[in-house]
């Protein structure tokens, strides 16, 4: 690499540098702070891509094992101070963009966010068909949640649903780590028929302890009891109550009997459908 690229990147720095530290924002107006959020933003945009290319080529180098990191997402979170699963999805975005030239330069050029481009990614390494449709709506403006949302229609129209449940049970994952604050963290993705039956039980047991401290006088933030319940479940110090299973399939689906790539995911057409019935169908929602 050439070596007026590092002096070029390193110049950026330190202006970026220059440019924080003359802030004050008190001072600054309303249209002039909103021009700096849009500018400042591109250049995380920049900076975030830039280091996911990096990244991804000290990772196939194995460089990271010289340090003694356990995986390339171990390295890139020590290095840079995200969390492990941040640093494990910016480097699989960086591996699927390899793959998609116009949704990588896109990224390159500071027209998506990180987050964006990881659902693009994803979504047109299934439907390739979808790229150009889910970089023309991003860079129209849309919110992370549009774009987000299309993008996971697309994987479904255009996955099969034993395709689409084989995904999603090869990529499950388990992870615990220290947090920033010194609590330990879990983090779990699991296949959704594991997934309803973990919310079912993990929301009911949470009930039971903000039921027994409201009896006890007591209140706390919702989020404070299913911590609670999520370590009283794998400890193993309650009973396990059953799951509440509810499954909803697209009311056309239905009448046929069984589903078809391309169904629409449409929330006010769906059908409830009790456990053990209509075995070939596919879970839409829980």
């Amino acid at each position: 690499m050439p070596a007026a690229l590092f002096e070029k990147a390193r110049s950026a720095a330190q202006l970026l540098g220059e440019v924080a530290g003359e802030f004050e924002g008190g001072v600054l107006d309303v249209e002039g702070a909103k021009v700096l959020v849009d500018v400042l933003t591109r250049c995380e945009r920049l900076a975030v891509a830039g280091r996911g290319v990096a990244a991804r080529r000290v990772a196939t180098a194995v460089n990271w094992k010289h340090a003694g990191h356990r995986n390339p997402a171990e390295w890139l979170a020590s290095t840079t101070g995200v969390s492990v699963g941040d640093a494990a999805r910016e480097l699989e975005t960086a591996a699927r963009l390899e793959e998609l030239p116009a949704t990588a330069d896109a990224y390159l050029a500071g027209e998506l966010s990180g987050a964006q481009a990881g659902e693009i990614a994803a979504s047109a390494v299934v439907d390739p068909d979808a790229e150009a449709s889910l970089l023309s709506l991003a860079r129209d403006g849309a919110s992370y949640r549009s774009v987000r949302e299309q993008c996971r229609e697309r994987v479904m129209r255009a996955s099969d649903d034993a395709a689409h449940a084989c995904r999603l049970h090869e990529t499950r994952s388990g992870r615990s780590y220290p947090g920033l604050s010194g609590h330990l963290v879990v983090h779990g993705e699991f296949a959704p028929e594991v997934g309803a039956r973990v919310h079912s039980v993990l929301e009911q047991k949470t009930d039971e302890f903000f039921r027994a401290a409201r009896q006890a006088g007591t209140t706390e933030l919702r989020a404070a009891y299913a911590a609670d319940a999520l370590a009283a479940l794998i400890l193993g110090e309650t009973a396990i109550p059953s799951p509440d299973v509810r499954v909803h399939v697209d009311a056309t689906a239905l009448e046929r009997g069984y589903a078809l790539p391309g169904d629409p995911h449409d929330p006010s057409a769906v059908a409830p459908l009790r456990r053990g019935g209509l075995p070939g169908l596919r879970a839409r929602g829980l």
